[in-house]
């Protein structure tokens, strides 16, 4: 039986954790655990975590873990890529984060471009909700470090704080007829996941692409451009495919 994995920010070797209803819902009412139990419990930067739970609290829907020592399983190699996306209507970046987390996504940047038609209109409650389904995800797929979702930012100030440091000589910008794959030298520049800092960016626009200052201004700044074979493809499906491509780049580059 497959154990239960969770993730806690500042999980400790031999440390008792107290985890919230969310987890209750998920550990006991879906997966049907209990007392003395095994779970697996990550700090969310890699470290992971053997625990038992040691106490069940149905009335403030609270469960308390016993954890044990640091787990020495190897931490897989995941993608560097780095994923800048339109926000699009729907459910569009939500599926984006689920899959791009499966795929091994490394981050997401969601931006409010001048084309984008669905802006968050409360960004905290929207921005919580996509870094809860990113661990979510996380505990799912097994990732042992979830899928770093970033705060919504305008295409503008993404590009000046990317400037700022440096990355935009590593960024590439999806658009119909850019340059192929191999062409492009994205797949050339995927190096560890671990350095989080230094990672290839793409940028893809919204359902109704970039708009002509959008394109302008990133010819100005130097970015490549990037061309995805076949038909066009939506929003999400290009977060994934690039995903999926990122964490393949051994066999196709």
């Amino acid at each position: 039986m497959r154990i239960p994995r969770l993730f806690f920010a500042g999980a400790l070797p031999h440390k008792e954790i107290v985890v919230g209803e969310n987890e209750y819902r998920h550990l006991i009412s879906v997966l049907r655990r209990s007392k003395g139990d095994t779970v697996e419990v990550g700090d969310g930067n890699g470290e992971m975590y053997q625990g038992v739970i040691s106490e069940v609290d149905p009335g403030r829907k609270i469960i308390k873990i016993q954890l044990g020592d640091k787990s020495l399983e190897r931490i897989p190699e995941l993608s560097s890529m780095r994923v800048a996306v339109g926000i699009a209507k729907g459910d569009a970046i939500e599926v984006a984060i689920r899959f791009g987390s499966e795929t091994g996504l490394n981050v997401l940047q969601p931006l409010i471009t001048e084309r984008t038609i669905s802006k968050p209109k409360d960004g905290s409650k929207k921005f919580e909700r996509w870094q809860r389904i990113a661990k979510e995800s996380a505990e799912q797929c097994r990732r042992q470090v979830p899928l770093r979702v970033e705060p919504p930012q305008s295409f503008n100030e993404f590009l000046s704080a990317r400037q700022e440091s440096d990355e935009l000589s590593a960024s590439w910008l999806a658009v119909p007829g850019g340059s192929t794959l191999k062409g492009s030298g994205v797949l050339n520049a995927l190096g560890p996941w671990q350095d989080h800092s230094r990672g290839p960016w793409v940028l893809i626009g919204p359902e109704g692409g970039w708009s002509p200052r959008e394109l302008e201004r990133t010819q100005e700044l130097g970015l490549r451009t990037l061309g995805f074979p076949g038909p066009v493809m939506k929003t999400s499906t290009a977060v994934i495919f690039l995903g999926a491509l990122s964490s393949l780049r051994g066999e196709v580059s």
